[in-house]
């Protein structure tokens, strides 16, 4: 037998095993079948997925629910996706599931190094994290209970992603089995916005407090005839609160058009029509919501003082729910028509923020301090103001930039970061470990050659504090 018919007999045996394991049954053992039920990842015909290892090579081995995982993902990636990046499968596990170095794990048959071809959307450095969190969304909805990657967009909004060394340019995922569907099961599932939980803040609603929107996604391919969204408090005794009736429009979004009230729950669901017996959809979702703004007041420095290193302050107050996030508002203009700059938005709830930007000597400045609770509404300072002394007295608060050795001074020119997601490395250069990720339109502070290949420089980290590092010079607009 040549060794093209060989292969062909290969792949046939492994599309069959391929065929039982998505179609729900119980199959009996197979001569590619390994000793723990593994079964090796099967070629794609037309390309939907890629390979890293050729098959034989025993590196693509999985639980056969992990197979219909990364088929299902490809072919829903495909779908959306039909000119690619098409899904590489790197890495899976051993037939026998040994050792697998030089990996510590991928033993288990629900293990997988993951990347894109021909470009990889799988890499801290790709511009379009969104494409990467896209990709990411999916393996936690087809039933990921882990995603190892670095890429802080994806690690905020995928509740299983998390930060691990040396996972750069691939995701590392391992599945749960008993969240992976059925191959050609059709998914609906509510965003994280309307999800189980979720709070509704002020800032999502129109001033009559109508306009929530309502989303969700489909996974899986259907032909949508119609549309329901039902919206209720939840109490059982009054009927529905809102039924939207069937809507004929291929939406995953709905306005709804009730006034919400403060401190209330509510539940709502939707309803698809796809053709089949039964609508689709998911159970009633809980939300509640917190309409009420915090109060912020600004404390120092105001009326005019005469500062050095100014050293902005505020207070915070809201009952029972925590600052999550502020930025710093500053302007030289005092009708505020067009703000001249802003800071952040950054985490936490620190309640202070030393100003390192470069400061014209004597200028008048106004700032204000915008804060966001924890639940998501927001509340601004009143507008006060500072004179730009060198030599007034250099503020002693912690987070202030350091005086080098030395006693020079950091080169105190700026710059913009110009890419969706910029690392700021421990290095001048990609083989040198992200100390974290800036997002476009950061400040930075450069520390030397502002005409370096790599610049050094300084950048307000998420909760406010300097970090330094090295950025890509051809990813940051200097201000001249």
């Amino acid at each position: 037998m040549s060794g093209a018919a060989r292969a062909a007999k290969v792949l046939v045996a492994l599309a069959a095993t391929v065929a039982g394991t998505l179609g729900g049954a119980a199959a009996p053992a197979r001569a590619n079948e390994s000793p723990l039920g593994y079964i090796e990842m099967p070629v794609s015909e037309d390309g939907t997925w890629v390979l890293s290892s050729p098959p034989g090579s025993g590196r693509n081995w999985g639980t056969p629910v992990f197979v219909r995982h990364l088929i299902m993902v490809a072919k829903e990636w495909r779908r959306r996706h039909p000119n690619g990046p098409f899904l590489r499968i790197g890495d899976m596990s051993k037939p026998d599931g040994t050792d697998f170095p030089p990996h510590k794990t991928h033993k288990d048959g629900l293990t997988a190094d993951i990347f894109t071809s021909p470009r990889n959307i799988c890499h801290v450095d790709f511009p379009d994290q969104d494409l990467t969190l896209e990709l990411a969304q999916l393996f936690h909805d087809y039933g990921a209970r882990q995603i190892l990657y670095n890429g802080q967009k994806v690690i905020d909004a995928v509740s299983v992603a998390q930060r691990w060394p040396k996972h750069d340019d691939h995701f590392h995922i391992v599945i749960d089995p008993g969240r992976v569907p059925q191959d050609g099961e059709v998914l609906v599932l509510p965003e994280a916005s309307a999800r189980e939980g979720a709070v509704v803040a002020a800032t999502r609603l129109q001033p009559d407090r109508t306009g929530l929107q309502l989303a969700w996604r489909i996974l899986g391919q259907a032909r949508l005839r119609s549309y329901r969204v039902l919206f209720d408090d939840l109490r059982d005794d009054d009927g529905v609160l809102h039924d939207s009736g069937p809507l004929r429009a291929a939406r995953t979004t709905y306005d709804l058009p009730v006034a919400l009230e403060h401190g209330k729950a509510y539940r709502w669901r939707v309803e698809l029509d796809v053709g089949g017996e039964q609508p689709i959809g998911f159970g009633w979702q809980r939300l509640t919501t917190d309409l009420l703004a915090p109060a912020v007041e600004a404390l120092s420095p105001r009326d005019d003082a005469a500062v050095d290193a100014p050293a902005l302050s505020w207070r915070y107050q809201k009952a029972g729910v925590a600052q999550g996030s502020f930025r710093i508002e500053l302007d030289t203009d005092a009708n505020h028509r067009r703000i001249a700059g802003t800071l952040g938005p950054f985490q936490g709830g620190a309640t202070s923020y030393v100003l390192r930007v470069p400061l014209k000597r004597g200028k008048r400045y106004w700032w204000r301090v915008v804060v966001t609770c924890a639940n998501g509404n927001e509340a601004a300072s009143e507008w006060h103001t500072f004179k730009h002394e060198p030599g007034a007295g250099e503020a002693a608060t912690p987070g202030a930039t350091p005086t080098p050795r030395g006693g020079a001074t950091p080169v105190a020119r700026a710059g913009t970061v110009n890419a969706d997601a910029l690392n700021l490395r421990a290095g001048p250069g990609t083989d040198h470990d992200v100390v974290t990720t800036l997002r476009r339109g950061t400040l930075v502070r450069v520390l030397g050659d502002p005409a370096a290949d790599w610049l050094h420089v300084e950048a307000d980290g998420r909760d406010g504090q300097p970090v330094r590092g090295y950025v890509a010079r051809r990813f940051v607009e200097l201000v001249e």
